[in-house]
């Protein structure tokens, strides 16, 4: 039987140094993890932790959740609703950047050209016009497998499009919109579990 691991990081802002043009570590942090199935209790008790580790405060600290697009990550993030000021929850860009390279792979030239398009679409906050042009781009396929690639893409963008940002704006005024300073946290808890050991045990 299979199970899930779920991982969270939580840092402060002004814990967000910059090594350079296109790189910054996180010098203060607090991780917890979780792989219990008990409909997340444990880990939103243990997020709310780490919160508190970090600060948090329920009449000023503007919270902002950043998440793969999981309904079960949207159940952790809005539990913390109550305990910030206001809670800001993101489509993690690190993930649609993902799912967007995993469907690159397996098209042409021309149908890359005309996804590239969809995530600049996307990624200046014109979630509406990007799901369009993904529309009229599943028109146009005719591969099946193929097809129901950009058709799992499509449904998973709309499914999260309501916490779909203009992560352009958010980039340049220096504002969090993607998990990638956090992901190392992940393989350093796994890694760490796992004593560098592939096999899981």
């Amino acid at each position: 039987r299979s199970f899930e691991a779920m991982i969270a990081t939580v840092y402060c802002p002004s814990n967000l140094s910059k090594i350079d043009k296109y790189h910054n570590e996180i010098t203060q942090k607090t991780s917890v993890a979780s792989a219990l199935s008990d409909n997340q209790e444990t880990i939103k008790k243990l997020i709310l932790h780490a919160c508190r580790k970090e600060k948090i405060n329920a009449s000023v600290t503007v919270l902002t959740c950043l998440t793969d697009g999981a309904n079960n990550c949207w159940s952790i993030a809005n539990y913390l609703k109550t305990y910030s000021k206001e809670l800001i929850t993101i489509l993690d860009w690190f993930h649609v950047t993902k799912r967007f390279t995993i469907l690159n792979n397996q098209v042409d030239e021309e149908l890359k050209a005309q996804l590239e398009k969809v995530k600049w679409f996307l990624w200046h906050g014109k979630s509406e016009n990007g799901l369009l042009r993904l529309i009229s781009i599943q028109e146009s396929i005719t591969d099946e497998k193929l097809l129901e690639k950009t058709q799992e893409l499509y449904e998973y963008l709309k499914r999260n499009q309501k916490h779909m940002v203009n992560y352009q704006k958010r980039q340049s005024e220096n504002l969090p919109f993607t998990s990638t300073y956090a992901e190392s946290s992940v393989n350093t808890v796994i890694n760490t579990r796992q004593k560098n050991d592939k096999k899981m045990q």
